[in-house]
C-alpha cells in the first residue's frame, strides 16, 4: 500500500485599501454641511492644506493637488511620510487662489506605497469668494464732489493697492 500525503498551501491577498478623507484648507469655513467657503483675505500669504488619513504610515507617498475651472491641475508638491508624521501640510501659493476668484477651487491628493498604484482622495471642493478690492478716488475731489471750477488742467485719479496685485495687471 502506498500513502499519498497531499500537501496545499493557500496563499490569500488582500488588496491594501486607505480610507482616505478628503484634504483640509486650514484658511476655509464650512458654512453648510460639506459646503466650504475660503475669503481670499485669509489667503494673501497662501494657504495651508492639510492631509491626514486613517492608517497614515511611515514610507507612504503623498501628492496634493489643486485645480479649478479652465485651470490646473497644479501640484502643491509631494512629501513621504515618516515615522513621527500623523498629518502633512502643503503649501497653497496665492496665485492659485487669485486665478479662482468667484470659482470653485478642488484640492485632492494621492498616497502610493509598497509600489502600488496610487490610491486617490476625495475631492474637497471649496468656493473663493470675490476679493474686496480698495475704492479709487479722485484727488481733486472735496467730500466725494468734483467741482470742475475749483482747479485747471486734469483731474487725478487715485487707485490704491490693493491685496493680489501684481505687477503688470490692468486696472480701469
Amino acid at each position: 500500500a502506498q500513502d499519498f500525503h497531499q500537501r496545499s498551501t493557500t496563499l490569500l491577498r488582500v488588496d491594501p485599501q486607505l480610507d482616505l478623507s478628503a484634504p483640509h484648507l486650514r484658511e476655509s469655513v464650512e458654512v453648510h454641511p460639506d459646503d466650504w467657503q475660503v475669503n481670499p483675505i485669509n489667503t494673501v500669504s497662501g494657504g495651508h492644506v492639510f492631509i491626514t488619513y486613517e492608517g497614515i504610515t511611515e514610507g507612504d507617498h503623498v501628492c496634493a493637488h489643486a485645480y479649478g475651472p479652465s485651470y490646473g491641475p497644479v501640484s502643491l508638491g509631494c512629501q513621504d511620510v515618516t515615522a513621527e508624521d500623523s498629518s502633512l501640510s502643503f503649501d497653497l501659493a496665492p496665485d492659485i487662489i487669485a486665478a479662482l476668484f468667484n470659482q470653485t477651487m478642488t484640492l485632492n491628493y494621492s498616497v502610493q506605497f509598497n509600489n502600488n498604484l496610487p490610491r486617490f482622495s476625495p475631492d474637497r471642493a471649496i468656493k473663493v469668494l470675490s476679493p474686496q478690492l480698495t475704492t479709487p478716488s479722485i484727488e481733486e475731489a472735496t467730500a466725494g464732489e468734483v467741482d470742475l471750477t475749483t482747479f485747471e488742467g486734469n483731474a487725478t485719479g487715485l487707485v490704491p493697492i490693493w491685496e493680489y496685485a501684481a505687477e503688470g495687471q490692468c486696472c480701469w
